[in-house]
């Protein structure tokens, strides 16, 4: 079923009949779009020679906004260059058992590129919200789609996707990605929650129906072998080489990525090296209260202390608009599992990872994927990480300080217990007759 943009017509070739409606598109008479054959193995807006497959051809397709589900047409060739409205495309199917093994390589969802890589204009889809190529096997290239900034949902399960190209920012609340993808990159996209720990199951045959499953029961992220990681997959090895997360909205889930295929990596040098960028992370269940926010009765806040712990808020309401001044004051969002992060366990992998390498040797991880030979770096991961360990070994804060504040001087690293450093101050004694001498007194900080 194609569906037009507004009120316009649709014509459809097939090989040398034409197909026209009689009338302008209307919603309530076609509320599933105007009935169009297409039935062809090639979708395309321009005719070329004589070929083997029967032709669809449709005029104007710059105004079609959905060409419906294309999945049992097999289609073994597609270009649609100036469809620039188009809000899905569905060329994969979510049925059991579905098998495509046609190869649409590379699927040209963009035809014309100017000599920057950047997409012609009138080229871009950049409407498109939806993308389905599920069960589609013969795919196994990279795509690039970051032209479409209004992106919500991409799919390609049970294909052999290399990687996809996402827009920075792009609404995107639903990703499922195959195990054959080596590098996972998502820039500023919010909407992108939660984290499936199994593989959605998007439809389902009951009595011999196909029925589709609600939207919220397979929303989110899901890359198969990472998110649904095993300890069985353990040192299997993963084909991932980059990871890169910035405006982290996953919250503890990019943390458990990383963790599930730092634990899959298999083997050392340049063709295992891994690249980890995770910027502005969030993994931690306590919410900065900002300045100018009005102090609540009924709520419970914590103070940070200056040894990186938290304790209950306890302080006159004359200190609070200086406290949170000073990013002092914050709530518990008991929505977040604390237990997720127990130790600096995998901290201190990259720690020992960079500083136990020879440095005419390449580390396992490192910050840039196109790192000359020689250069040895640590991951970059910047935002703010709380280590639960309230029932097990205190964390020397001097190690949080001078080891991995050193290695990763952009992470706020908060402990739940913490072996104290004494602090030293300074404090001018001025007995008579010795006012220009200094006393150092050192004496363990007294919280408040």
């Amino acid at each position: 079923m194609v569906t037009p943009y507004l009120n316009f017509y649709v014509t459809t070739f097939v090989d040398e009949n034409t197909f026209q409606t009689d009338e302008a598109y209307s919603e309530a008479k076609y509320p599933d779009g105007i009935p169009t054959p297409v039935s062809s193995s090639v979708l395309t807006g321009y005719k070329s020679g004589n070929v083997d497959q029967q032709l669809n051809y449709f005029a104007g397709s710059q105004y079609i906004s959905s060409l419906g589900d294309l999945s049992l047409k097999y289609l073994n060739e597609i270009h649609f260059p100036n469809a620039s409205r188009l809000l899905d495309i569905t060329l994969g199917s979510d049925a059991p058992e579905y098998f495509n093994a046609e190869t649409l390589n590379p699927l040209e969802l963009y035809t014309e590129v100017n000599v920057d890589g950047t997409v012609k204009p009138g080229h871009e889809k950049s409407l498109l919200q939806k993308i389905n190529l599920n069960h589609m096997r013969g795919l196994n290239t990279y795509l690039d789609v970051r032209s479409p900034h209004k992106l919500e949902e991409f799919r390609a399960l049970d294909t052999s996707l290399r990687y996809a190209l996402f827009a920075d920012g792009a609404p995107l609340n639903t990703v499922h990605l195959p195990a054959t993808v080596t590098r996972l990159v998502f820039t500023q996209n919010k909407e992108l929650t939660k984290l499936l720990t199994s593989e959605p199951v998007v439809a389902d045959m009951v009595d011999g129906t196909l029925v589709y499953r609600p939207h919220e029961s397979y929303e989110g992220l899901f890359v198969d072998g990472v998110t649904n990681y095993t300890d069985a997959m353990a040192g299997t090895g993963s084909l991932i080489t980059e990871l890169s997360f910035e405006g982290d909205a996953l919250g503890y889930g990019s943390y458990t990525i990383l963790k599930n295929v730092v634990a899959r990596k298999n083997g050392t040098g340049r063709e295992n090296r891994l690249s980890i960028r995770m910027a502005d992370v969030n993994w931690t269940p306590y919410v900065q209260v900002e300045y100018g926010e009005s102090k609540l009765s009924g709520e419970t806040y914590y103070y940070l202390t200056d040894h990186s712990t938290y304790e209950p808020y306890n302080h006159a309401d004359e200190y609070w608009y200086e406290d949170t001044l000073n990013g002092k004051v914050y709530t518990y969002d008991s929505s977040m599992d604390e237990s997720t992060i127990t130790d600096l366990s995998l901290f201190q992998l990259f720690y020992d990872d960079k500083n136990n390498t020879p440095s005419n040797e390449i580390n396992q991880y490192t910050n840039n994927i196109e790192s000359m030979l020689n250069q040895q770096t640590y991951p970059t991961i910047s935002g703010e990480v709380y280590i639960s360990n309230a029932n097990g070994a205190a964390i020397k804060e001097s190690d949080l300080t001078d080891k991995y504040g050193v290695a990763f001087p952009n992470l706020k690293i908060r402990v739940a217990n913490v072996d104290p450093a004494y602090i030293a101050k300074f404090v001018q004694v001025l007995p008579s007759g010795k006012e220009d001498e200094i006393d150092i007194i050192r004496y363990p900080h007294e919280a408040g």
